[in-house]
């Protein structure tokens, strides 16, 4: 077992697991005390799991299989932060009402804390671990004003804002990425749109897509989206297409340890970055093969560092 985040939580609290050979509907977990918990398996190397009631201490976190079982280097605290909140970052920094907003920080409490946002106190947050934490900007809201988290042990505001608006160019993309188990496709780019955008494929397939910021966003293709000439993203304030045949598929042997970063070249010389760095367990990717409209011959997955 790789990793569980967070350590710290109390009764209620969602935990991630990194590691290998979890199978759907047959793994489960043990913590504080309590065993046979249920998991929620996203991939052979990824689970969750809720802090079940009665869940006490610090204990280590073992995960059991059909095929055996496996204990974490790590341990988990069932409790909260004693200590006053602090919030360091905020992503994104623009967006409509409703956008999901994540702020980052120390010593968020699951199920007690709340935000302050343009004069709305209260607003509903859920709480990932101490460090990170999400709420969607509500009604009412307007202008450009820093986030304040509230918890039982104090308040903390942002250095950074976020304005309620969208943004005001055409949407442009660059890069695909595919989670084929779970039939989800990622999309970087700029000027999405909370809400109003949708996604073609060719003129036979559309769906709404969950943007996540105005840089990034996901969609449900349909079966035969391989198949598709024309991907195309409309918000707003225009659209943007490309063809789906200059899609490339990338397939190499990664470890969960390692973390890669994709290249291009025109002349097997100079190489240029595509997109950002990605570890071993999103190793499965489909590029534009434009990459932002640069003309491309020559792909290579380079390890950055370990």
């Amino acid at each position: 077992m790789d990793r569980i985040s967070p350590t710290l939580g109390p009764v209620g609290q969602w935990v991630y697991v990194t590691g290998k050979e979890f199978i759907s509907s047959q793994t489960t977990v043990s913590v504080g005390g309590k065993i046979g918990i249920p998991t929620h398996v996203y991939a052979t190397t990824q689970l969750g799991f809720e802090v079940p009631d009665g869940a006490l201490g610090t204990t280590v976190l073992t995960v059991q299989t059909p095929y055996g079982s496996a204990s974490s280097n790590q341990t988990y605290i069932v409790g909260v932060p004693s200590d006053s909140p602090a919030a360091t970052a905020i992503s994104p920094t623009l967006g409509p009402i409703g956008q999901w907003v994540y702020v980052t920080g120390t010593n968020f409490v699951n199920g007690s804390t709340t935000i302050t946002f343009s004069g709305i106190s209260g607003i509903a947050a859920t709480v990932y671990g101490p460090t990170s934490l999400g709420f969607r900007i509500p009604s009412g809201a307007t202008g450009t004003k820093t986030i304040t988290v509230n918890t039982p042990n104090g308040s903390a505001t942002t250095s950074q804002q976020f304005t309620v608006g969208i943004p005001d160019g055409p949407p442009v993309f660059t890069q695909l990425r595919e989670y084929g188990g779970f039939n989800w496709v990622y999309m970087t780019g700029i000027n999405f749109v909370h809400g109003q955008t949708t996604v073609w494929l060719d003129n036979s397939y559309s769906t709404s897509a969950a943007v996540y910021s105005p840089t990034s966003l996901g969609f449900t293709p349909n079966s035969s989206w391989r198949d598709s000439n024309v991907i195309r993203i409309i918000t707003p304030n225009g659209e943007y297409a490309a063809e789906l045949k200059k899609v490339i598929d990338l397939s190499f042997s990664a470890s969960s340890a390692e973390v890669y970063q994709i290249q291009y070249s025109t002349d097997l010389k100079t190489w240029l970055d595509v997109g950002t760095p990605f570890d071993g367990e999103n190793a499965a990717f489909r590029m534009l093969a434009t990459c932002g409209q640069k003309p491309a011959e020559f792909y290579r997955v380079k390890k950055t560092k370990k």
